[in-house]
């Protein structure tokens, strides 16, 4: 939460956490919520929360069992139903995160094979921005993903470089030379 708030105190981007369920439970969902908005956290992608047991959560009403102040943001695949995507759309707020590719993170993706069609069905549904992640590793990636979205989320990118590079003491000059040289298109 530390970060956060020197973040908010520096940029006005917004600050997003990605976590999964379990960590939520541990910490507590409703400290958690409480801490993140109180530090300046805009949202957070639970990835293994579905739309419906937030639903749920939110209808018991105690501030114990959600995230309430956040914009919880929930994920949509290119092999979403269209039943899937509207309740997706409908659940999330701020953004919707569409997984440019089946399978594990940081793969390579093929961003024109499937996302346009899929942002095309999502657009159906909702008019949040939608942002694209999961195998965008590349300049050529982000140019393809704007095309057609709002964002490309680099995450696993920037993570290898900081785990490659993490005991240089320019770290965080170096992480922008990177994005600047590799990530964002010219």
């Amino acid at each position: 939460m530390e970060l956060v708030r020197r973040l908010r105190n520096r940029v006005d981007a917004g600050l997003v956490f990605m976590t999964y369920m379990n960590p939520v439970w541990s910490y507590g969902p409703g400290r958690l919520a409480g801490e993140a908005v109180e530090a300046g956290l805009d949202g957070i992608i639970i990835s293994d929360l579905t739309p419906e047991e937030h639903t749920r959560f939110r209808e018991q009403g105690d501030p114990r069992n959600c995230v309430e102040g956040l914009d919880v943001i929930f994920l949509a695949a290119p092999t979403s139903s269209d039943e899937r995507l509207r309740k997706v759309s409908r659940a999330s707020g701020g953004f919707v995160y569409l997984v440019a590719r089946t399978g594990v993170t940081g793969k390579r993706s093929d961003v024109e094979s499937q996302v346009p069609a899929t942002i095309r069905r999502l657009r159906k549904y909702s008019s949040l921005p939608i942002a694209v992640g999961f195998g965008i590793t590349s300049a050529r990636d982000v140019r393809q993903v704007w095309r057609y979205a709002d964002a490309a989320v680099i995450g696993t990118a920037l993570v290898r470089f900081v785990d490659e590079h993490r005991h240089d003491a320019d770290l965080p000059r170096q992480v922008g030379r990177f994005a600047r040289e590799h990530l964002i298109p010219g």
